[in-house]
């Protein structure tokens, strides 16, 4: 009799706490927080392998440096692919300004150049044109019957890998127009009178290279030939 009543007692026991458990369904979304559930209680293999990735530690100590790796191979050299390119000789060819250019090849860039004027007047500008692509020279001439004076330029060109200042937008046709302006200012400015001197015809300014034995030529036109201190005759 005794066992039946324990049997009974178990049984509504059993039947009673099943009763009373709460479910997931039961429990409302954000209602349980941390502070209501026991310190350990949850283990890293009871969360979710996205919150476990979620999870970050202290930082670690750092590590060793690695050893250092091999020495790379030596880049290629640029002094084999330098070119020195020269223009034509451009004559005088009844005119007091003359100009030269010389272009580098296709893919290089002029780095450097210069140039000759075998004329009284001198070099008027030599310098690096506006796409980089070549050198100019612009020199004068005083007068027009000379046909063995002449101006010429030169570049020295790199691959535009190499070159400082590679490239620009501008091109060739730009850098000839830009020239021709310059030629024509230059031009413009040379002072000078239209005179037959020894029998030729010349553009004459004081502080010229004179010879004497024109002094009748040039006095006519109201010039001098004196001879300075240097011992060298000039027109005053």
């Amino acid at each position: 009799m005794w066992l039946g009543t324990a049997a009974i007692v178990l049984a509504m026991g059993g039947t009673a706490t099943a009763a009373s458990m709460v479910t997931s369904a039961q429990i409302k979304d954000g209602t349980i927080t941390a502070k209501d559930i026991k310190r350990g209680a949850i283990g890293l293999t009871q969360l979710s392998s996205t919150a476990r990735d979620g999870i970050q530690g202290e930082p670690g100590l750092t590590g060793p440096s690695g050893p250092a790796g091999p020495a790379g191979p030596a880049g290629p050299s640029a002094v084999g692919q330098i070119n020195y390119v020269r223009s034509q000789r451009v004559y005088w060819n009844g005119t007091y300004v003359q100009s030269a250019m010389a272009t580098c090849p296709a893919g290089q860039r002029a780095i450097s150049g210069g140039g000759v004027s075998v004329g009284d007047a001198g070099m008027a500008a030599s310098d690096t044109v506006a796409s980089r692509s070549g050198w100019y020279v612009i020199g004068g001439m005083s007068y027009q019957g000379n046909t063995t004076a002449y101006v010429e330029a030169f570049a020295i060109c790199a691959p535009t890998a190499y070159a400082v200042a590679a490239s620009t937008d501008k091109t060739v046709a730009a850098d000839k127009a830009a020239i021709a302006r310059l030629v024509k200012r230059y031009e413009a400015s040379i002072s000078c009178t239209s005179a037959k001197i020894g029998g030729a015809k010349k553009c004459i300014a004081r502080g010229q290279f004179c010879a004497i034995r024109n002094q009748k030529d040039y006095k006519r036109h109201g010039f001098t030939c004196r001879q300075d201190k240097a011992g060298r005759y000039r027109l005053s």
